[in-house]
């Protein structure tokens, strides 16, 4: 009897889709999972107060390394932003999955200044360290007009953490803020 059973199921699952590729148009499906830290910090010198911000994203094709800086001059209200970003398919980017803690290992990045335009090459490393619980989020979306269909789910996990960082060889100075995130998304689109 169960091996009957198992037969029926079998014919009736190839049966399905056969009938379901049959009537479908096109079919397309991405998925996407990955880990993220990000950081800032604040350091005073003197009369300049200058903000860090950075950002690591691994995903199976690569890592992703975004970082900015500002400068704030207390005395004559002048500043200035800086900020540039690589990619690369090196593994310098290392983050545990139960968001403990991740390693940035050190990388030059070329680093634009928007107000004269001119560049320069800063390298940047950086450790974080969970702490405290592990939130968790997830949403979905489904979108029909006519006969296409799209579809898409996500989950995230969330930790707020601790961070520390060299920016060429200098202390980026006090954390401000931290957090480590791993993330899984599926996207599906449909056309009958």
């Amino acid at each position: 009897m169960k091996k009957i059973c198992a037969l029926m199921l079998a014919l009736i699952l190839l049966f399905s889709v056969a009938t379901s590729a049959a009537a479908l148009e096109y079919k397309a499906i991405a998925r996407q999972s990955g880990m993220c830290a990000l950081a800032g910090w604040t350091d005073m010198d003197e009369d300049t107060i200058t903000s860090t911000d950075l950002v690591a994203i691994k995903t199976p094709v690569g890592t992703f390394v975004f970082l900015s800086i500002s400068t704030f001059d207390t005395m004559t209200g002048g500043g200035s932003y800086k900020s540039g970003y690589i990619f690369t398919r090196n593994n310098v980017f290392h983050a545990a999955g139960n968001l403990n803690s991740a390693r940035l290992s050190a990388v030059d990045i070329e680093v634009s200044d928007l107000e004269n335009y001119e560049t320069e090459i800063i390298t940047v490393k950086a450790n974080w360290a969970g702490k405290g619980e592990t939130l968790k989020g997830s949403s979905k979306f489904i979108s029909k007009s006519g006969d296409c269909i799209i579809k898409s789910s996500d989950s995230s996990s969330y930790r707020e953490a601790t961070a520390t960082a060299s920016i060429d060889n200098l202390d980026a100075g006090e954390n401000c803020f931290a957090e480590l995130v791993s993330f899984k998304s599926t996207s599906m689109e449909m056309k009958k």
